[in-house]
């Protein structure tokens, strides 16, 4: 399955029991969001929620996690002049190595490149915003 970029938000009806997952997983990115999480918020069997998120989301909910994590994650590094590892902390991440080899393999640069390439804070403009907000 080809998977397509996380865009920040749901991609099925509103009410439907993804979109109420994707809810979930934007407001609680630091915690626990396994597949057998994500499928109780459903209220689904774990199979019947891997499937069904897939069909309606586009993405496995282990993707839109990742993606999720990520968004947030890039939003702080350039927003902000925060440590790569409380934003790995705030952003779910197990830390700052997990969050690292996840910017490697997305977008072929550490976070700290990222930050130097397209943060506004080393340029004075910093913001309090934090990411999901």
């Amino acid at each position: 399955m080809k998977s397509r970029p996380y865009t920040g938000k749901p991609s099925t009806e509103p009410h439907s029991p993804v979109a109420q997952v994707q809810q979930y997983v934007l407001a609680n990115l630091t915690e626990d969001l396994s597949v057998k999480v994500l499928a109780g918020v459903a209220n689904m069997s774990l199979r019947n929620f891997a499937r069904m998120f897939a069909r309606d989301a586009k993405v496995s909910p282990a993707e839109f996690v990742e993606g999720a994590r990520m968004d947030a994650a890039r939003v702080m590094l350039e927003r902000t002049t925060t440590p790569s590892k409380t934003i790995a902390y705030e952003c779910g991440f197990n830390d700052a190595h997990r969050m690292r080899s996840v910017f490697q393999r997305r977008f072929a640069v550490s976070p700290q490149q990222y930050r130097h390439s397209f943060g506004t804070a080393h340029f004075g403009v910093e913001s309090t915003v934090r990411a999901g907000m």
